[in-house]
């Protein structure tokens, strides 16, 4: 498949106007198009980075989609920037199915009322090597929703880091790693609440089969200036194998009194019992397991605030 025929496929068809293209890791002029886009939205690049600007007041009326696509099989690190103004409002999708060692540095900047909503959905070869990094900075009454759903990697890992500087800040974190055969995905986060009233949740699940793995770990960090902050994790992990492992590392830093922060970890396993129950009323071992799955999957699913995306992950 050459270069032209593999963004084809990668694209879908309601972003064909409102897409940015990278190949080995560099922005393609070429295959790039925000036509869709208001005229005042600007995408501007160098060598070391491509910055997507949104004006105050303006709502992007369509989501934008990255995709990154590689003509050889090699390392590439793809760097973009998000600037939201004040208000602005704006969709982000990419789907990723690659090869190799990439890695991945969105960094996104909200003034105050800005709503980014950004979701990816992974699928990679077993052999690829993926460390996806997200850094975002919110100022007053700011939003941002994240969503990200893997299949796994060789060697995934993703980190988020997230400050919320400014009052009335809001974040919500989905993940949802559905993994098999001996994929991995590992899962980084620093939640940063540094202004009043700010509030944050996460919410991760983790369905695993066979001999795949997978690791959890996020911090929540108040500062003493941060007083009224709200914020919680959660960590829900089903392990359909007993061969799968799975990890979790919740860490709460407060220095501000009157705050809320709770976070927890569940680990389940379908029991002799339940799986006996399906195979009572024809149900295979197999089925029963997959009807777990889908159903343990389902509730982040439902929660994706795209509607594009959340069709293409039913």
């Amino acid at each position: 498949m050459d270069l032209k025929q593999q963004i084809e496929s990668a694209l879908w068809p309601e972003c064909r106007s409102s897409c940015i293209v990278f190949v080995d890791g560099c922005l393609n002029e070429n295959f790039s198009d925000i036509s869709a886009l208001p005229s005042c939205c600007a995408l501007q690049w160098s060598e070391e980075m491509a910055t997507l600007s949104i004006p105050p007041s303006v709502a992007v009326p369509v989501p934008v989609q990255i995709v990154s696509v590689f003509s050889k099989l090699s390392l590439a690190v793809l760097r973009l920037q998000i600037l939201l103004g004040q208000n602005a409002r704006l969709d982000i999708v990419e789907v990723l199915a690659r090869e190799g060692i990439s890695a991945d540095h969105i960094d996104a900047r909200l003034d105050e009322g800005a709503h980014l909503r950004i979701a990816d959905q992974i699928n990679s070869s077993k052999k690829a090597h993926l460390h996806r990094f997200f850094c975002a900075a919110l100022q007053r009454n700011a939003r941002l929703n994240c969503f990200s759903c893997s299949k796994g990697a060789l060697m995934l890992q993703r980190d988020w880091q997230v400050f919320l500087n400014g009052e009335g800040a809001e974040v919500d974190l989905l993940g949802l790693d559905d993994l098999s055969k001996d994929r991995q995905a590992h899962t980084r986060v620093c939640m940063h609440h540094r202004a009043p009233s700010s509030r944050s949740r996460q919410h991760f699940k983790k369905a695993l089969q066979d001999k795949s793995r997978s690791n959890c770990e996020g911090k929540i960090r108040i500062e003493s200036t941060a007083h009224h902050a709200d914020a919680a994790q959660l960590c829900q992990n089903l392990l359909l194998s007993d061969e799968a492992s799975v990890i979790v590392k919740p860490f709460l830093d407060i220095f501000a009194a009157d705050v809320q922060a709770k976070h927890g970890a569940t680990f389940s396993q379908p029991t002799d019992e339940e799986l006996f129950y399906c195979q009572s009323r024809g149900i295979s071992m197999c089925e029963a397991k997959e009807l777990w799955r889908q159903g343990f999957c389902r509730e982040i699913i439902d929660a994706i605030e795209i509607p594009a995306m959340r069709q293409r992950c039913l």
